[in-house]
């Protein structure tokens, strides 16, 4: 897990720089457990609408198994944050808030980093054979070979 100036992120592989140094720094969280920090990166978090959202400072903490994100850290890099209808809008100071992005929403008693489902492509490679089996309904097509003798009254042509 990470910690970015208070804040929370998944597991190292999260993150796109890591330096694993040595820290004295302690996390305290709500259920009274205390987690070492171990170690400092940064990371990429593309949002639902596209739109990239990058986070410095994070701390590694491993054992944690939630993501949070501290709103004063946001404030403390130039961001505005603000709770409205359910969603966490951000954007820079002195900026419109027009330029605002979304990037949580409410669920239960928490707000939830909007990022994009995981999707994947899949690439199936049929041979040819068998996809003429498969059309006309051979099921077992692969049994042809081990059986001796499949039709009778047929004589072997030499």
């Amino acid at each position: 897990m990470m910690i970015m100036n208070g804040s929370v992120i998944g597991e190292s592989k999260q993150l796109q720089t890591l330096s694993k140094e040595p820290s004295s720094h302690v996390v305290d969280l709500g259920d009274n457990k205390s987690y070492v920090v171990r170690g400092m990166g940064s990371t990429s978090l593309k949002i639902e609408n596209g739109v990239k959202f990058h986070l410095n400072n994070i701390l590694y903490v491993p054992g944690l198994k939630n993501n949070f994100l501290s709103i004063s850290c946001l404030e403390d890099k130039g961001d505005i944050v603000s709770f409205f209808d359910g969603k966490i809008l951000v954007w820079r100071k002195y900026s419109s808030i027009d330029k605002a992005r979304v990037i949580g929403v409410h669920e239960g008693s928490l707000y939830r980093v909007t990022t994009p489902p995981p999707q994947s492509m899949v690439h199936m490679e049929i041979n040819p054979i068998e996809l003429w089996n498969r059309i006309y309904g051979h099921l077992h097509y692969k049994l042809f070979p081990t059986l001796k003798h499949p039709i009778h009254g047929i004589p072997d042509i030499k």
